[in-house]
C-alpha cells in the first residue's frame, strides 16, 4: 500500500471514509494518493470524496462518477460597486426564475448552487455546477471503454492502460471539461447582468442590451468590464482526470489549484 498524504487532520476523518482511502491506496499503479480537508465517505464509489491520486501508464476512468468536470467559479467585483442590500422579497424568486433560463440544462441538483457572497472589500457571484448531460454521456463512454478492456484482458478491471485511451477520447474528455467551464462562466455573467439591471450593482445603463439572458458572454476575458462594472473571474475543477506526460492525475472532490490562480476551497465539514 502506498503511503497516504494527509492534508487534513487524519484523526477527524470518518472511519468508513478512512477505510475506503486505505483500501484504495493498495490498488495497483497508484503512485501518490492524498486526502484533503473535505474528505468524506462515498457510498456509491470505492473512493471517498476529497481525494486525489496519481497513476503512471494507467488510469481509473470511473472514479469521478457521472459529475465529470464539476467545479466552482467566482466572479468578483469591488464592494464599492454594490449599491444596496439584496431585497429577497422582491428579487429572490426573480433570480431563481432567471437562472433557469441562463443555460439549457440548469444548475443541477445535490450541492450545486448559485450564490452572492461578500467580504470586507468585494462581492462575489459564486457558481458550483458541472457538465450535466455531457458528463453523463462521457461517463457512459468511460464505462464502455473499461468493459471493452476487461473483455480483451479476460479479467475484471476498473483501470486501463493509458495507451488504451484513444486520442479522440482524451480530446473529448478535455472538451467536456471546457463545457463545464463555459456553463459556470455563463451563470456568473448572466447573474451579474441580472443584478445590474435590478439596481444592485453600479453600471452604465446605455451599454446594457435587451435580452441579456440570451446574450453570449463566453468571449469575455477573465478580467475586464461588463457594462462598466470591473470584474475578476476565477475557476477551478474538482472532479476530473488530467492526462499529463504519461501520468494521470485523478481528482474526486478535490480542488485543482494551478499556478497563479485563486480558487474557492470547499469548507471542511461541508
Amino acid at each position: 500500500m502506498k503511503s497516504i498524504g494527509f492534508y487534513c487532520d487524519a484523526s477527524r476523518i470518518e472511519q468508513n471514509a478512512l477505510e475506503q482511502l486505505q483500501q484504495y491506496a493498495g490498488r495497483p499503479f497508484i503512485e501518490h494518493i492524498n486526502a484533503y480537508p473535505d474528505i468524506h465517505y462515498c457510498q456509491e464509489k470505492a473512493l471517498p470524496v476529497g481525494v486525489a491520486f496519481v497513476t503512471k501508464g494507467w488510469c481509473y476512468p470511473l472514479i469521478t462518477g457521472k459529475d465529470i468536470g464539476c467545479g466552482v467559479m467566482y466572479l468578483r467585483i469591488e464592494k464599492a460597486d454594490w449599491l444596496k442590500p439584496f431585497d429577497k422579497s422582491k428579487h429572490y424568486t426573480a433570480l431563481q426564475f432567471a437562472q433557469q433560463q441562463m443555460t439549457d440544462e440548469g444548475l443541477g441538483g445535490g450541492n450545486h448552487f448559485l450564490s452572492v457572497e461578500e467580504d470586507d472589500s468585494h462581492v462575489y457571484i459564486i457558481c458550483h455546477t458541472g457538465t450535466r448531460n455531457r458528463g453523463i454521456a462521457l461517463y457512459q463512454e468511460c464505462v464502455s471503454l473499461t468493459r471493452n478492456y476487461e473483455r480483451e484482458a479476460g479479467t475484471p478491471s476498473d483501470c486501463v492502460p493509458q495507451e488504451y485511451l484513444p486520442e479522440a477520447f482524451c480530446n473529448y474528455y478535455n472538451a467536456v471539461l471546457e463545457y463545464g467551464y463555459a456553463r459556470r462562466k455563463t451563470f456568473c455573467f448572466k447573474t451579474l447582468a441580472f443584478l445590474q439591471q435590478a439596481g444592485y450593482i453600479r453600471y452604465r445603463r446605455q451599454e446594457m442590451k435587451e435580452g441579456y439572458l440570451k446574450h453570449n458572454y463566453l468571449p469575455l476575458p477573465e478580467h475586464g468590464s461588463l457594462h462598466g462594472t470591473e470584474y475578476q473571474l476565477e475557476d477551478s475543477v474538482h472532479n476530473h482526470l488530467r492526462f499529463n506526460n504519461g501520468q494521470v492525475i485523478h481528482r474526486k472532490g478535490s480542488t485543482e489549484i494551478l499556478p497563479g490562480k485563486t480558487v474557492v476551497i470547499h469548507k471542511p465539514g461541508r
